[in-house]
């Protein structure tokens, strides 16, 4: 048996075919990472208007960023339907983007009207 071929500082080399095999297998795991669908967000702020399909939100920083109504969305705390939002309720909503728009899953009213 031949000896195994090492590098300058006396350690084994891994054969060609070995690194490529490595390769692939790393470049198949960030794919499969690069898929993953996108963790839930949250955006805390007051209702700044809200239609029947969406929803603008104004964080404590001046930030504003519009939300779309899901087929799932769900309202909790003080108020329970998206119908029953009003502008100035404090809210924070879990999103996250669906064919490039933000798409709000779960909309938390706080204390209803307070400013």
């Amino acid at each position: 048996m031949p000896p195994q071929p090492r590098d300058a500082f006396g350690r084994r080399r891994l054969a060609p075919g070995a690194a490529w095999v490595t390769a692939l297998l790393l470049a198949g795991l960030l794919c499969l990472l690069a898929a993953a669908p996108a963790s839930a967000r949250d955006f805390a702020g007051r209702v700044a208007s809200v239609s029947g399909s969406s929803l603008r939100v104004e964080s404590r920083m001046g930030d504003s960023r519009s939300f779309q109504k899901g087929p799932r969305t769900k309202v909790t705390g003080a108020r329970n339907s998206w119908g029953e939002l009003r502008p100035g309720d404090s809210v924070v909503v879990s999103w996250s983007l669906s064919d490039s728009k933000p798409v709000a899953h779960q909309v938390r009213v706080g204390a209803v009207g307070s400013r």
